[in-house]
């Protein structure tokens, strides 16, 4: 199974500027198979999922850090 295409790939090059590189890594939440599995045994469903962009999960422990 192909995570990133070759389109998505060509897509990420074209955006890069002249002489410059990229690193693209794409992972999986094998984590989330066992909550995934657990769900549906229990007959339980996930009703909101939302990504926090980074920015927002620096500010969050710079918070931590201020206390």
């Amino acid at each position: 199974m192909r995570l990133a295409s070759d389109e998505d790939l060509e897509t990420v090059a074209q955006g890069l500027a002249p002489e410059s590189s990229a690193l693209v890594v794409v992972w999986e939440n094998a984590w989330a198979t066992r909550l995934a599995s657990a769900l549906r045994e229990s007959d339980g469903q996930v009703l909101f999922m939302e990504r926090i962009p980074r920015d927002g999960v620096e500010r969050a422990v710079a918070a931590l850090a201020e206390k």
